[in-house]
């Protein structure tokens, strides 16, 4: 099991906020609590599993989103916020709600959600 520091000092004027495990510009296959022994069982619980054919990626932006590059956004846009569930801990980028969502309303999208975030965190 992976243990992920849980405070990351750094000055509020900081944005985004970042854990320093979400390196800028990084790829892994397995990140935070996904790991090799988690994805082995959950092939053995559901032969239908989605991700038994599907691969998950965690690529980091310049910025160390875990989402594409932010070059431009529009006016009109989502900020998504969070822990690793916004974060998409275990799901790929195309299925995480944040993705499904901004597709489904047709708006950019900003993820600023990460392993040990909180809502004043967020808030700040």
């Amino acid at each position: 099991m992976v243990k992920l520091d849980l405070s990351v000092p750094c000055t509020i004027d900081v944005w985004p906020y970042s854990h320093t495990s979400m390196e800028a510009g990084k790829q892994l296959d397995y990140y935070g609590t996904d790991s090799v022994e988690l994805f082995e069982r959950n092939k053995k619980q559901n032969r239908d599993w989605i991700y038994n054919s599907k691969d998950i990626t965690y690529s980091f932006n310049s910025h160390g989103l875990r989402m594409k590059e932010l070059n431009e956004v529009a006016d009109n846009y989502i900020l998504f916020s969070g822990t690793s569930v916004a974060m998409g801990i275990g799901v790929a980028n195309e299925d995480r709600y944040s993705d499904l969502l901004s597709n489904k309303l047709n708006l950019d999208f900003v993820n600023c959600a990460g392993p040990t975030y909180s809502i004043k965190i967020q808030t700040i």
